[in-house]
């Protein structure tokens, strides 16, 4: 039997025959065995059946399967040892999938005609199985304990990985990756014009940024941030822009300097969350990107057909665990429902209740922001960009509200009415 096969063999065994070996059985899935997967997949029921005995197990196995369970039971070992092996196998199993992989990617260079889409998602795959993890996750506190005391002296040293979000000051807690912050508000309230603005500031700094919008293209959304530049409206004025000299110049300066900037955008990104959660993982690990806005959580199509609300529940908890996974932040914009219409005049700012579709939200969600203008209800309101960003949850901060102020002609957001471009 080659090293594998024995490998599985201990292993299932050993798990079958020791009692205090069961707490193992979760630790390997029986797409891990080849020559034993039919067995493992019986023995796993051992954790679900307590009472089950390896004779009936045994039984169980040679009546369904034709599997000799005398043969085996002998070989398995100590439970002491099943960490080592399992971690053996695991590392046996990944060689023989990348040995796969570089088989095929070898094949498919040689192939004129192979697109170079197809080898980045061989990237992908190559990286997830470098990446494969013990699937228990936990950790004892002295181990997470020596991880912290290790940021923190990086932090002091090389300074901090944390992400400070521009323009919102202190009202939201820097970012270390894995969060999921949500900025909802009624329609034409500005969460894309306020999504937009971040990813530019966030690309000043040099800070690889993912946008990807499910109702605009790219050239929309780079028409919409170089409106800051230009005095005049792109969206109607730029087929005849050569008629206005200065415009022209700054509309050019404008995309010369957006050029620069390390922002991503996403045209082929299909509205399915499998599509959307594929181009994160691309973008996160091919280019380096750190956090991603999407725009917005209501135009995801679900993996499957429900009710409204667990609908919504499934995508928004999708992208937590992805974010999770990927150590990256995933900033996605969401509607209100249209029970903040009904209120009366004087009671129109947003409150987590009016969360389209679904508590989840709410729930997943580490950081939870409103977008609500005044003027937007109050016509005679003078002061139009005059905007409030309401945290009405923080999981690792407080909540409040910061002023900002929208310039509607440029179509972004300032700290203050006095900022400068």
């Amino acid at each position: 039997m080659d090293a594998i096969g024995s490998l599985e063999e201990v292993i299932a065994a050993t798990i079958a025959r020791e009692e205090d070996a069961r707490i193992y059985v979760f630790e390997l899935d029986p797409e891990d065995f080849k020559r034993y997967k039919i067995a493992y997949e019986v023995i796993r029921k051992l954790k679900l059946n307590p009472d089950l005995d390896i004779y009936t197990l045994g039984a169980e196995m040679f009546e369904k399967y034709g599997e000799v369970y005398d043969a085996f039971i002998d070989k398995g070992g100590l439970t002491i040892q099943l960490p080592e092996w399992i971690s053996m196998l695991k590392a046996k199993r990944a060689k023989k999938k990348l040995g796969d992989l570089l088989f095929l990617a070898s094949e498919k260079l040689k192939n004129p005609e192979t697109k170079i889409e197809e080898l980045r998602t061989l990237l992908v795959d190559g990286e997830d199985i470098l990446r494969m993890d013990d699937r228990s996750g936990y950790k004892k506190a002295d181990q997470v304990a020596h991880d912290v005391v290790e940021d923190a002296m990086d932090s002091w040293e090389n300074g901090s990985k944390a992400l400070k979000l521009p323009l919102v000051g202190n009202a939201i807690t820097p970012l270390w990756g894995g969060e999921e912050i949500v900025i909802a508000g009624r329609p034409g309230m500005g969460k894309s014009a306020f999504m937009l603005e971040l990813a530019y500031r966030l690309g000043e700094q040099n800070i690889k940024t993912g946008f990807i919008s499910l109702e605009m293209d790219s050239k929309q959304l780079m028409r919409r941030m170089c409106q800051r530049f230009v005095d005049v409206s792109l969206r109607d004025h730029l087929p005849h822009l050569q008629k206005f000299p200065e415009q022209k110049k700054k509309f050019l300066d404008g995309m010369s300097y957006l050029k620069n900037l390390p922002i991503f955008f996403d045209d082929s990104v299909s509205k399915s969350l499998g599509g959307l959660l594929m181009t994160i993982e691309k973008m996160a690990k091919i280019e380096g990107v750190k956090i991603f806005f999407l725009d917005y959580l209501q135009l995801v199509a679900p993996p499957k057909k429900a009710s409204r609300n667990d609908e919504v529940a499934a995508i928004s908890r999708a992208l937590k665990v992805h974010a999770l996974r990927n150590n990256i932040s995933i900033i996605v914009g969401s509607q209100l429902s249209r029970s903040v219409e009904k209120r009366d005049k004087n009671d129109k700012r947003p409150r987590l209740a009016d969360l389209r579709d679904s508590g989840a939200i709410e729930q997943d969600a580490d950081v939870v922001a409103f977008l609500y203008r005044p003027s937007y209800y109050d016509k005679t309101d003078s002061n139009d960009g005059e905007t409030e960003l309401i945290v009405a949850k923080q999981r690792d901060g407080g909540i409040g509200t910061t002023h900002l102020w929208f310039d509607l002609k440029h179509q972004h957001f300032l700290s203050e009415v006095n900022e400068s471009v």
